[in-house]
């Protein structure tokens, strides 16, 4: 190649070697990890009830480190729409780099028909720190 050449080809290399770390991307291998990070488990509930084809399971991740402060949410509510009857099954995909291995995580979840909240769980559910598993089983309470 002539030195023309290269002197045409380096600016275009350097450019696309830069592409992968420009500010506010993620390298392809922490995408890879973030998409694959997920806590799953079942919900299910002691009372002899059937849910309604109305029933609406919303699933949060939340941060309880600090108890006396408002919950910082780290996964906003998955929906699942008429989920039918329990155990009921959930996949909650989140970003691996907002956990803190120090920090305390739990698992909130409502289980809503119509506008009311039929089942909700009362007692924490610990999950991906401290010990904790990625994988759960939560038992709603039914409300008043």
């Amino acid at each position: 190649m002539s030195r023309r050449t290269w002197f045409t080809l380096l600016p275009l290399l350097w450019l696309v070697a830069s592409c992968g770390s420009l500010p506010g991307k993620a390298p392809p291998e922490s995408a890879a990890r973030a998409a694959k990070s997920a806590l799953s488990g079942t919900i299910t509930y002691r009372p002899r009830v059937a849910l309604t084809p109305k029933a609406i399971v919303r699933v949060w991740l939340q941060d309880m480190s600090e108890p006396k402060s408002p919950v910082p949410v780290i996964v906003d509510a998955i929906t699942l729409e008429n989920p039918g009857q329990v155990p009921i099954a959930f996949t909650l995909r989140y970003d691996p780099q907002r956990i803190v291995p120090e920090r305390r995580y739990t698992i909130l979840v409502k289980i809503y028909e119509g506008d009311r909240t039929r089942f909700v769980n009362a007692k924490p559910v610990d999950v991906l720190t401290r010990g904790c598993p990625a994988n759960c089983e939560i038992v709603v309470d039914l409300m008043n």
